[in-house]
């Protein structure tokens, strides 16, 4: 009767009455410790839904300060991974990756920082190869134009030598694309189209097109066909079959443009 009692008082069966009341006093004494060792407060149902990977990741969360990241990297979210057995490296790499996700292209405000406390973040990183992959990361997801923290990072990794040569080549690519997207953004055009930019010929002509505006002459007439020729360049470096677009064409389209706006200026005077 005694050890049965004994039994049941260290149960952690959640179908008796005692089993429940022991993992309840567990999960405060483990929130407890949350608290006071790690300054994370939660209630008891979040708590409930969590595992060691969300914990760790709510704990480089509520690490708001972009000038003080590291110092509270390491004062509170390394040693929950060391306690835990959690890989440093990687647990702070898929956090990056699960912040970028969510803010993928949303512009960075002062409430919202997300690529510059990511970037401090992946400073945390020992291994080069895993730090590349959290800047190729955030560069894939973040707004064009990167910030200056995020063009300083992606250089100082195009600068190391020990670097995989397949993330320098994503490393490139991600640098090719923010240039594409610039003079789209130069020419209120929409970052959306990129995709197909690079895939249909259709949709990059109408960029194109949308470039060769009728309404521009001198110096700015010259920019834009400067663009449109870079915009091919940059399409032949990303590797798409569309890249043969030749110059010709662009003067042609240009020269179209002008023409059908003098006919159409002509007709609005004639009426």
């Amino acid at each position: 009767m005694q050890s049965l009692a004994l039994l049941y008082s260290d149960s952690q069966d959640e179908d008796i009455p005692m089993g429940r009341l022991n993992v309840y006093a567990h999960d405060l004494s483990v929130m407890a410790k949350l608290r006071d060792k790690y300054a994370l407060k939660m209630s008891h149902k979040t708590y409930k839904d969590q595992n060691v990977h969300t914990i760790c990741h709510m704990i480089l969360e509520r690490i708001k300060s972009v000038e003080k990241i590291r110092e509270q990297v390491q004062k509170f979210a390394v040693p929950y991974m060391e306690e835990h057995r959690l890989r440093k490296d990687e647990t702070l790499y898929d956090y990056i990756c699960a912040v970028a996700g969510e803010n993928i292209y949303k512009t960075t405000s002062n409430s919202n920082p997300w690529d510059e406390r990511c970037l401090e973040i992946s400073q945390v990183i020992e291994n080069i190869h895993i730090r590349c992959r959290a800047v190729i990361d955030i560069a894939r997801r973040s707004r064009t134009p990167w910030t200056t923290s995020l063009t300083s990072a992606v250089k100082a990794m195009l600068r190391e030598p020990t670097i995989d040569k397949d993330l320098i080549k994503e490393l490139h690519r991600q640098c090719q694309l923010a240039e594409f997207g610039k003079i789209l953004i130069r020419y209120e055009i929409p970052l959306s189209v990129m995709e197909n930019a690079e895939k249909y010929s259709r949709s990059f002509v109408g960029i194109l097109k949308r470039i060769c505006r009728p309404e521009t002459d001198g110096e700015a007439r010259l920019k834009c066909i400067e663009d449109c020729l870079e915009l091919v360049r940059l399409l032949k470096k990303l590797g798409s079959s569309l890249s043969d677009v030749k110059p010709e064409f662009i003067y042609a389209t240009y020269a179209t443009a002008i023409e059908n706006d003098i006919v159409n200026k002509s007709l609005e005077a004639a009426f």
